[in-house]
């Protein structure tokens, strides 16, 4: 299957698209606040423990930060910029993602091995899903319907009912899985794969695998958008990846891709001829 979706691999901070930037500063104990229109920092405020991921509220009103050190979920006020309160939640916690309504928040936890399910509104745990081993990141579909887990350690993503919280399927990706997301249109789902160094393409309604893509070394976060009206395109000169095809998928996991068999047959077959034409030249001088 030919990617449809143009894929970045990396790390971001959260914006609410109005003018404000939350950055998680995990040395540092704090969430930098800052100015969308200048870009300069505008506040520093203290939320706990390594900070690690950070989620707005639906309605843009307040900021969740995951304390990964603090084993807890700090709530900034987004228009005093001040720590309001925050929920204890399990061990490690790695990543949050708002559940079908603005008052239920899932929140993946490393070395707790569940997702914990919790009442924003009551500042309370609901229920702790059974995930597996190093849940990473974790994303909800569109229809908010399901909620994919990307699971480092058990090397599977796994995949809950929102509604009621079963576990629908659980699929066998690449090694080390990190970050998860969902296509504008909810028909795929991306997973990185940190040390198999792939993306792992998932059909969103049969939860089946459909191809694996190679990237680059250790991918961690990914975002996928649709795709744009006008080509992509590429710097003029620049030099072509043969592990990477600009069209069409890259290689298979167990094989070189066409380009590096190209390659290397390039490479190989010069010298061949370069040696075979000088014996004929050297033969030829001796006849003469």
């Amino acid at each position: 299957m030919a990617l449809a979706w143009v894929l970045a691999v990396g790390s971001v901070a959260s914006a609410n698209g109005v003018g404000t930037i939350f950055v998680a500063d995990e040395d540092g104990g704090t969430v930098t606040v800052l100015d969308g229109v200048e870009h300069l920092a505008v506040e520093r405020v203290r939320v706990g423990t390594e900070p690690h991921a950070v989620a707005f509220s639906p309605d843009f009103q307040r900021v969740y930060v995951v304390n990964k050190g603090g084993a807890n979920v700090a709530i900034i006020d987004r228009l005093t910029l001040t720590t309001l309160f925050d929920i204890p939640v399990s061990v490690s916690p790695m990543d949050v993602e708002f559940g079908p309504d603005s008052n239920t928040l899932f929140v993946s936890s490393a070395r707790g091995d569940g997702i914990a399910v919790v009442d924003t509104a009551d500042r309370r745990i609901l229920a702790v899903l059974t995930a597996c081993e190093g849940p990473r990141n974790i994303v909800q579909t569109l229809d908010n319907k399901l909620l994919y887990v990307a699971c480092e350690i058990a090397d599977e993503v796994v995949v809950f009912d929102t509604s009621d919280y079963s576990t629908v399927a659980r699929i066998p990706v690449g090694d080390a899985p990190w970050g998860a997301a969902v296509s504008e249109d909810n028909k795929w789902v991306f997973v990185t794969n940190r040390k198999s160094n792939t993306v792992t393409v998932i059909n969103n309604a049969t939860q089946q695998v459909t191809s694996t893509v190679r990237v680059g070394d250790g991918p961690t976060g990914i975002v996928a958008a649709s795709q744009p009206a006008a080509p992509i395109q590429f710097r003029p000169g620049a030099p072509v990846v043969t592990e990477l095809p600009r069209t069409g998928t890259g290689p298979d996991d167990n094989g070189m891709s066409l380009l590096k068999w190209v390659a290397a047959g390039t490479l190989v077959a010069v010298p061949l001829v370069a040696v075979f034409d000088g014996v004929r030249r050297r033969i030829r001088r001796q006849r003469s």
